[in-house]
């Protein structure tokens, strides 16, 4: 007897909605009190729509820049990418641009003066502002990879370069672009300096979202059962650079054989799973468990 398909809930979509739009309202508060003004272009179109804003002379507002930047990529990844990821990701990047040129305004009034007057007068605070930014960008960004979205950038930049670089895992490409905006910066804004602490900023929201993500630094096995196994097993090889291992087990109530899909992940990795699961079967079913060590092939070498 074949299942029903379950779908989201409203609650389920709800839930996902507020987390989208929390974490786009930290990043913009982020962006603006403790990363943008200073400078500091911690990778990707975060970074690249800072760079524009002060080269440009501030004539153009940041949130306003972050969305002609993703525009593009939008377009060019939207027959690579499921529309349910898309169109959650447009949510989450309209939305985190419309938060940073609202709140801009009262942040530049109020909050900036405010802090200058106990911050920023020397490279120890310039340091702690960069912790402190690279701390809320983290959070804002886990809560909405939480809700399996992203506010586009780098990963929709990564998802398209995965296309003409099939060789290159998915983690080098977002660490290749992060560098070259990091790159950059130093060189229009004529400061090492300023890129170091760009990459401070970088390692603290990484650190941040892998702990929102995995809760602790383990690796992830997922087994599914599915009908639609091949295709799963494709999507994941492809997308996510993963390998899969289909295993043989037979249903005890129906007798009847299966097909008992292995899938091996970091922490991080799990809503892409996940997503992809979904959009291919959504009756499927699915285990995911901890593990503690990974040896092999994109994990850990063996000794």
């Amino acid at each position: 007897m074949k299942r029903p398909i379950i779908k989201d809930s409203t609650t389920t979509y709800l839930v996902q909605v507020i987390l989208i739009l929390s974490g786009a309202m930290i990043v913009a508060l982020s962006l603006n009190i403790f990363v943008v003004p200073y400078k500091i272009a911690p990778g990707g179109i975060t970074g690249l729509a800072t760079i524009i804003f002060h080269i440009s002379g501030k004539k153009f507002p940041l949130g306003i820049i972050m969305l002609m930047l993703n525009l593009p990529l939008f377009i060019l990844v939207l027959r690579l990418e499921g529309k349910v990821f898309i169109l959650k990701t447009l949510f989450a990047t309209v939305s985190l641009s419309i938060f940073t040129d609202i709140s801009a305004p009262f942040v530049n009034r109020v909050i900036i003066p405010a802090l200058t007057k106990e911050m920023m007068n020397d490279s120890g605070d310039l340091l702690i502002n960069c912790l402190i930014g690279g701390l809320l960008l983290g959070i804002g960004l886990g809560l909405t990879v939480k809700a399996g979205s992203t506010t586009g950038g780098t990963d929709l930049a990564a998802v398209l370069l995965k296309k003409f670089l099939p060789r290159v895992s998915f983690g080098k490409l977002l660490f290749l672009i992060d560098c070259t905006v990091v790159i950059l910066a130093m060189t229009v804004f004529q400061s090492v300096r300023l890129g170091l602490y760009a990459i401070i900023t970088l390692i603290a929201q990484t650190q941040v979202i892998d702990t929102i993500q995995e809760g602790v630094d383990y690796s992830k096995a997922i087994y599914i059962i599915s009908d639609h196994f091949e295709k799963i097993s494709e999507r994941v090889m492809n997308e996510m650079d993963r390998g899969a291992t289909a295993l043989y087990g037979t249903g005890m109530y129906s007798g009847t054989e299966k097909r008992v899909l292995l899938v091996v992940v970091t922490g991080k990795q799990i809503s892409q799973a996940v997503r992809i699961i979904k959009e291919v079967d959504s009756s499927a079913f699915v285990i995911i468990n901890d593990v503690r060590e990974i040896l092999g092939e994109g994990f850990k070498n063996i000794n």
